[in-house]
C-alpha cells in the first residue's frame, strides 16, 4: 500500500479513538441532518484556520462568512459579524463550534433546498448553501466547492462564458478527441505515484498537443464554452479536492465527532491524484465519454487536474488564473512549461492516437451517442406520458438566474434546445433584478425549450392538481376552458409555485395550462 494511504489510514484510526466531550448529550439535541451540517461547517472552517495557504490563496475560510440551511428547519452564518438582520444566537443547547455564529430558525426567504449566490444579509453577500439528503463528505466538498464560486465573483476577473446548452455533445470528432484527452490525464497522473517524471512530462506534452489540435478544428464556441468552464469549475474542483485532501490532517476538539462519518470514506477519496484518477476513469467509463458528460461534468476533474499538473511543475498558476479572461488556459501554461508550439502539434497528435487506440475511441464515442438518441426519446416518451395538469410557461430567457439540485440524469438534444430531467429536488428560475417572476418546482420533472435565435424559453411540467390560483389579487379557479390577461399571478400545486408580478396571458383547457410572459411585440 502506498505510504500516503498508509498516513490516512492511520490518521483516522487514531482520530476515531479519541474521546469527544458530551456527544450523546449533543445528539440528542440535533437531528441526524443537522450534525452533518453543523459538521460540514465546523471542518470548513478549521481547514481554513489550519491550511489557509495551500487551499487557495485568499479563499480564508476561517474568515469569510459561511451560509448553509436545511430547508424550512433553520438556516446558519458562520464567520459571523456581531449581528445580522433576521439572525440571533444559536439555541443554548448548541456546542460551541469555535467560530462566531448566528442563528435563524424556520425557513429563511425563499430558499427550499437550491443553491443561492449573492445572497444579501445585510452588506454581505453569501452563498447559500441548502442541505438536501446528503452525507457528510458529499455535503462538505458541496459547501468548499460552491462558496468557492462566491469568491470568484468577487476576486477573479472577468471569465469568458458560452451558454452550456449550446454544447455540441453528439459531435463523434470532439468527443472522441476529448476522451484522448482524458486517458492522457490520466497516465500523466499515474506516472507522478510512480515518480517518473520523463513519462509524465511526455503525457502532458501528448495532452497539450491534442488539446490544442482540438480547439483548432472546432467550432470557436466550443473553445470559449471549455476555456471559462476550466476556469470557473475546474479552479472550484481543484479547490474542494484539494481541501478534502487536507482534512486528514485536521487537529482539533471537534464538540461534533465529525469522525464518526469520515471514517467510512474510502482513503482514495482524500487523496487528491488517486480521487482524480478515479473521477477520470469513470468519465471515461466504457471506452468513451457519455455525451451527457461532455459540457460539464468532465470538464470539473479535466480543469483540477491540468491544476495539479501545473502544481507538479512548479508553475504558479493560481494568480494567472484569477485574473481569468481569454488570454488564461491550463493547456497554454502546460505547453509553455514544457516547450510545446505549434509546430509540435500534428506530431503530438499522431503519437497520442497511435499509443492509445484512437479507432476504436472514435467508434465507440459513435456508439454512446446513438445510445443517447434513443435514450433521450425513451425519457422523452415517458414524461410525455404523465398524467395531470401539463403547465407550459413561455417568457424571456433574458436577465434569469437559474439554480437547481437533482441526482437525475439531464438529456441535452438537438444543440440544447431542448432540456430534459425527468426528476429535480429543487428547480427554480428568478428574475433578475427586481425578483418579480419565480418559476419554483420540487420534486418533480421538467423540460426546458430554448430558441436561440430570440433567446425565449419555454418551461414545461405536470402537476397532480393545481391547488390555488390568483389572477390580480383575486382567487380564480381553472376549469373548462379559461383564458385571461393579468398584471400579476399566483398558481401553486403540490409540486411547484409560479409567483409573478409581470403582465401575462394565462389559458387553460381540458388539463392543459399556458402561461405566456412573452412580449407580442
Amino acid at each position: 500500500m502506498p505510504r500516503l494511504q498508509v498516513i490516512l489510514l492511520v490518521s483516522f484510526m487514531l482520530l476515531t479513538l479519541l474521546p469527544r466531550p458530551g456527544i450523546g448529550e449533543i445528539n440528542q439535541n440535533l437531528s441526524a441532518e443537522e450534525l452533518t451540517v453543523l459538521q460540514a461547517a465546523e471542518i470548513t472552517v478549521q481547514l481554513g484556520r489550519q491550511y489557509q495557504d495551500s487551499i487557495w490563496p485568499g479563499y480564508d475560510l476561517d474568515r469569510r462568512p459561511l451560509f448553509v440551511y436545511i430547508p424550512d428547519t433553520w438556516a446558519i452564518l458562520f464567520n459571523a459579524p456581531p449581528s445580522a438582520t433576521g439572525f440571533t444566537t444559536p439555541p443554548e443547547s448548541w456546542p460551541n463550534l469555535q467560530t462566531d455564529l448566528l442563528y435563524h430558525a424556520g425557513k429563511y426567504d425563499e430558499l427550499v433546498g437550491q443553491l443561492a449566490f449573492d445572497m444579501p444579509i445585510d452588506s454581505l453577500q453569501v452563498a447559500a448553501v441548502g442541505f438536501i439528503d446528503q452525507g457528510l463528505y458529499d455535503f462538505l466538498a458541496y459547501l468548499l466547492h460552491e462558496n468557492f464560486h462566491q469568491y470568484q465573483h468577487a476576486h477573479f476577473g472577468e471569465i469568458p462564458w458560452e451558454r452550456e446548452e449550446r454544447y455540441p455533445i453528439e459531435d463523434a470528432d470532439n468527443s472522441s478527441l476529448a476522451g484522448l484527452e482524458v486517458i492522457l490525464l490520466q497516465q500523466a497522473l499515474e506516472s507522478l505515484g510512480h515518480a517518473d517524471d520523463a513519462l509524465a512530462f511526455d503525457k502532458i506534452r501528448q495532452f497539450v498537443g491534442v488539446r490544442l489540435y482540438r480547439w483548432q478544428n472546432i467550432p470557436s464556441n466550443v473553445r470559449m464554452y471549455e476555456l471559462g468552464l476550466e476556469i470557473n469549475e475546474g479552479t472550484a474542483k481543484y479547490v474542494e479536492m484539494k481541501a478534502l485532501s487536507l482534512v486528514p490532517r485536521v487537529r482539533y476538539e471537534s464538540h461534533l465527532n465529525y469522525t464518526d462519518q469520515l471514517a467510512s470514506v474510502e482513503p482514495t477519496s482524500l487523496d487528491m491524484r488517486l480521487s482524480l484518477i478515479d473521477n477520470l476513469q469513470r468519465i471515461f467509463a466504457d471506452g468513451a465519454i457519455a455525451p451527457e458528460n461532455m459540457p460539464r461534468n468532465r470538464v470539473y476533474p479535466v480543469g483540477a487536474t491540468e491544476g495539479v499538473l501545473l502544481d507538479y511543475l512548479g508553475i504558479d498558476w493560481k494568480p494567472i488564473a484569477q485574473l481569468a479572461g481569454p488570454q488564461f488556459t491550463f493547456a497554454g501554461l502546460l505547453g509553455d512549461a514544457l516547450g510545446v508550439d505549434s509546430t509540435d502539434i500534428d506530431s503530438l497528435v499522431a503519437v497520442a492516437r497511435n499509443q492509445n487506440q484512437y479507432a476504436s475511441i472514435r467508434k465507440l464515442s459513435e456508439k454512446s451517442i446513438a445510445e443517447y438518441r434513443t435514450g433521450f426519446d425513451s425519457a422523452l416518451a415517458i414524461f410525455e406520458s404523465q398524467s395531470g395538469f401539463r403547465v407550459t410557461a413561455k417568457l424571456s430567457g433574458r436577465n434569469l438566474r437559474r439554480s437547481s439540485y437533482s441526482h437525475a440524469k439531464r438529456w441535452l438534444a438537438d444543440n440544447g434546445t431542448r432540456q430534459l430531467r425527468g426528476h429535480n429536488q429543487v428547480y427554480e428560475l428568478r428574475s433578475i433584478p427586481g425578483d418579480d417572476l419565480t418559476i419554483q418546482l420540487t420534486e418533480t420533472g421538467m423540460m426546458e425549450l430554448n430558441d436561440w435565435s430570440t433567446r425565449d424559453k419555454t418551461v414545461i411540467f405536470y402537476s397532480p392538481e393545481i391547488t390555488s390560483c390568483e389572477i390580480d389579487g383575486k382567487p380564480m379557479r381553472l376549469t373548462g376552458s379559461v383564458k385571461r390577461q393579468f398584471d400579476s399571478l399566483h398558481l401553486k400545486g403540490p409540486v411547484f409555485e409560479i409567483t409573478a408580478n409581470r403582465p401575462g396571458m394565462i389559458s387553460a383547457d381540458n388539463g392543459e395550462i399556458l402561461i405566456d410572459w412573452l412580449d407580442p411585440s
